[in-house]
């Protein structure tokens, strides 16, 4: 997240250049964390501010005329103290905001469902769902190019039939970004039998546009190190000669 305007911050620091030599003031912070640190001490200046400034009644005689204007003195003082609370709370919530992580996956489109013409609902799909593309291509695999995205199901009876699929035509690759990407990504497209994702799962992407669970039109990374892998294995970022995964 941005940092605050300066603007936003000079009552704070107003009240902390008034608050004398017991303030263990140093260089004003640049970040949001610094800021919620800055309101604390602001915070606790204030308090001494307010105790400062109450009146001592005295039983003996009655008050003096000063002793009105301390009184409001000391109620601007605690209309200024809850206000600096509600400034750390605001302070500290754009420091949680700011500590969000955001993380990346591989999305792809297959051959059937670029050639069934649902590039367009699926992408609408996703920016509806808070991702941002962070980068595509569309590219035509070839036999060696897919065996080697797929080498952990060599062994399976299926592989051959893979194979032939995801060759059957284009596919295009995105790089997806959102907090939590790797995990909203795959919620979002569904189980990996799109025959199962239609009662189970109605409105996710494969319930839309998937046959089963080999023409099931999306492809998501299941783990981090997948998403790595298989990113490097599209954009070229890094080693992609091994390309692990449990999703197809």
């Amino acid at each position: 997240m941005a940092p605050l305007p300066p603007a936003a911050l000079l009552p704070c620091w107003a009240d902390l250049d008034q608050a004398g030599p017991s303030l263990p003031l140093r260089a004003r912070p640049t970040t949001t964390q610094h800021l919620c640190r800055l309101a604390e001490l602001n915070h606790r200046a204030r308090k001494d501010r307010v105790g400062s400034a109450l009146p001592v009644p005295s039983s003996a005689s009655p008050a003096p005329p000063q002793m009105a204007g301390a009184a409001k003195t000391a109620a601007g003082a605690l209309v200024r103290h809850w206000l600096t609370q509600l400034l750390i709370l605001v302070l500290c919530g754009f420091c949680s905001c700011g500590a969000v992580k955001r993380e990346r996956t591989l999305a792809m489109i297959k051959p059937d469902g670029l050639s069934g013409n649902y590039r367009e609902k699926i992408k609408a799909a996703i920016l509806d769902s808070g991702f941002r593309i962070v980068k595509e291509t569309e590219v035509q695999l070839d036999a060696g190019r897919a065996s080697l995205f797929y080498a952990e199901h060599s062994q399976r009876s299926f592989f051959d039939s893979l194979v032939k699929y995801i060759t059957s035509g284009q596919v295009l690759a995105m790089v997806l970004e959102k907090p939590d990407a790797i995990t909203q990504w795959r919620a979002l497209i569904g189980p990996t039998d799109a025959r199962k994702a239609k009662t189970s799962h109605p409105d996710s992407i494969r319930a839309m546009c998937g046959l089963d669970s080999e023409k099931n039109c999306v492809h998501g990374s299941d783990s981090p190190e997948s998403a790595a892998r298989e990113i490097s294995f599209f954009f070229g970022d890094g080693d992609s000669e091994t390309v692990e995964h449990d999703e197809l």
